[in-house]
């Protein structure tokens, strides 16, 4: 489930989100390598189709839909999934202040704090809006996508299954939705296909550290 971090590594990222949105990350070697693959926030019938192909995955989570899913987000971990921070209520961190941006950030990794022991190192800015200020205040990298399914919406799942396959490529950035059983229907037939053309699946931070923080999709703090 681990990959090593070099540079000479292909890799891809699957984002998943609670309602919004989630992630996934793959990567693959030049010559007869391996490739990696990430998903992030599902349903529970998504994480049995991790468990089903050994893969791991990057969740974000709202702060506001912790208490009471604490065993929800053990589970996450204890597949080997990275758990990322979505803001506490939803927000658009584009429209607040300073303080307001922090607190969204803060009052999310308290929440994981109390339930996991410790927060989470990833950003993923709701809408995918930021902007230099977001960027400062943030001290956090922000994962964003390169590849939008739509699964939000009902979608065949051949056609979602397909498109993403097709669309997978070194380092990209696949965004999922936990909403429709469609998703999850369609990560069953993703997986295998991308374990095939020799990806595989990490998460988001092992995919930042395999690349020194010149991943696709991700923007780390401090920047313009």
């Amino acid at each position: 489930m681990q990959s090593p971090h070099s540079a000479f590594f292909r890799r891809i990222d699957l984002c998943y989100g609670k309602g919004k949105e989630e992630c996934t990350s793959c990567a693959k070697k030049p010559q007869g390598g391996s490739r990696y693959a990430l998903p992030a926030f599902a349903v529970p019938v998504s994480f049995d189709v991790l468990e089903k192909h050994s893969v791991c995955a990057t969740f974000f989570v709202l702060g506001s839909r912790v208490e009471g899913r604490e065993e929800v987000l053990l589970r996450m971990e204890a597949l080997g999934c990275e758990i990322g921070n979505h803001t506490f209520s939803h927000a658009d961190l584009t429209r607040l202040s300073a303080e307001q941006c922090k607190e969204e950030i803060d009052k999310t990794n308290a929440e994981f704090e109390r339930a996991l022991g410790h927060p989470a190192s990833v950003v993923r800015p709701p809408y995918g809006f930021y902007n230099a200020a977001v960027r400062k205040n943030v001290p956090y990298p922000l994962v964003l996508w390169t590849v939008d399914t739509n699964d939000w919406r009902p979608r065949n799942v051949a056609e979602l299954a397909d498109a993403v396959v097709r669309e997978a490529e070194d380092g990209c950035v696949i965004l999922m939705h936990d909403q429709q059983s469609s998703t999850a229907e369609a990560m069953d037939a993703i997986i295998p296909a991308l374990v095939a053309k020799g990806f595989r699946f990490v998460t988001v931070s092992e995919l930042i550290a395999a690349t020194d923080g010149a991943c696709k999709a991700v923007k780390m703090p401090g920047g313009g």
